[in-house]
Order: C-alpha cells, then structure tokens, then sequence
C-alpha cells in the first residue's frame, strides 16, 4: 500500500485502486454510468466525471452491477456545501503508524478478496469506517470528508477533483479506536454543534481600531523639530 498521492486529472490506475482486486469479481472492473466511471468493491463505490480516458473505454453495467451501484444513498443531505471538511487536515494522523492495504494477500502476494485487518475510525457524524478506507481516499486530488448531521448507520461521503464517492455503513463496525471531526455540544442546551466550513471570502472582516474625532493618537507626535 502506497500513501503517494493520485494524479489529477485521476487514471486507470487510480479507478483500479477502488475496484474489488479478484478478477472475475462483478465489480473488479470500472463501468460506465451516463456520464460517470463508477469504480467499486463492495464496501465503497467512486464516481468519477473527469479524468484521463475515454469514456468509451468502459462497458455499461451490467443488471447486477447496476442493482447494486444505485441501491447505495448517492442523493442526501452530504450534499450540503458547508459541512466538508479536506482530508488533508489529518493526513499526518492517517499515515501516523504505517499505510494499511485494503485487501489481504496470500503467500504468492496475491489479494484473496478479503479485508486486510486495520483499525476503525469514527468520521464526523458517519458510521465507523476503517482507516485502510480513510488512507486510500485521503489520496484522491484535494479530497474532502462530510461531516455535517446524519444520523445513525449513515455512510461516509468523501468527494475530490473530478469525482464523488462513498464508503457503506457496515453494520459489524461497532466500536472504533479514534475520532475526527466530531461535533462539539452547545454548553446552552446540550445540542450537536457541527463545525461547517467557511471559505476565506465569507470570513468575518478583521476589527478596525479607528480614532474618534477627539481622540489623539498615542502616544503624542513628537514636534521638537517641526
């Protein structure tokens, strides 16, 4: 497993890192959806609108595939603009220990199509999600996490330069080991305060220390050899 970054625009290889690693497997193979490449693996699904191919270099789903892309939540309120936060912020926590590799690998180094043990991680407001998971979108071009309310069993919303995505609630997830983003409690009335993000152009002005008319400046003008 590698913490180098994606390029962006995103490759072959970036869809083939989302995709399920034993060939033959329904979703080992991007597909075409309208005008999006799906890449998926049964545990997380990215949809990408731009990137270095030809959209004619994928075939569209098949019914199965196409049953089990659309059953996933892609319309909801992650959508919301203010409630992102760039994954960047906490790369130095991901990438802490060691880069975790999604999948096992048997003696020859071939994947077996099972996960590769890793710590759980609660993201914001979503279900736990596994940091091997959290590593390998954290390495998509200027990729973002939703943070914003949910509720319970929801899945983690992450999107990057050209492409949206998102990680399954699974439902053996039930206890973690870290947390980040985690909305703070108003000391008023105990409520969830969830910290949206503010770009700099909607940042509060800075103060002005402006002199009243009969106020001097401080200390005097030094007039000795006016």
């Amino acid at each position: 497993m590698s913490k180098a970054p994606f390029p962006n625009p995103l490759d072959m290889a970036t869809l083939e890192a989302f995709c399920h690693p034993v060939p033959g497997n329904d979703l080992a193979a991007p597909v075409r959806i309208g005008a999006e490449i799906v890449a998926a693996n049964g545990f997380l699904a990215l949809r990408a609108h731009r990137g270095r191919w030809l959209d004619s270099d994928f075939p569209e789903p098949s019914a199965g595939q196409l049953r089990r892309i659309d059953a996933l939540p892609w319309e909801s309120a992650a959508h919301l603009p203010e409630f992102w936060q760039p994954l960047e912020l906490i790369k130095a926590h991901l990438f802490r220990f060691a880069p975790i590799g999604p999948w096992a690998i048997d003696k020859h180094g071939h994947p077996t199509g099972r996960l590769c043990p890793t710590p759980v991680w609660k993201c914001g407001d979503a279900h736990p999600v596994r940091l091997s998971f959290l590593q390998l979108i954290s390495r998509l071009p200027r990729a973002e996490v939703f943070v914003g309310p949910q509720g319970n069993r929801r899945p983690l919303y992450f999107r990057c330069t050209g492409a949206r995505g998102i990680v399954a609630a699974d439902v053996r997830l039930e206890t973690f080991s870290f947390s980040v983003f985690q909305p703070t409690t108003d000391r008023m009335d105990g409520s969830l305060v969830y910290a949206a993000t503010r770009k700099p152009t909607d940042a509060a002005p800075r103060p002005r220390m402006a002199l009243l008319p009969e106020q001097k400046p401080w200390p005097p003008v030094d007039m000795t050899d006016a």
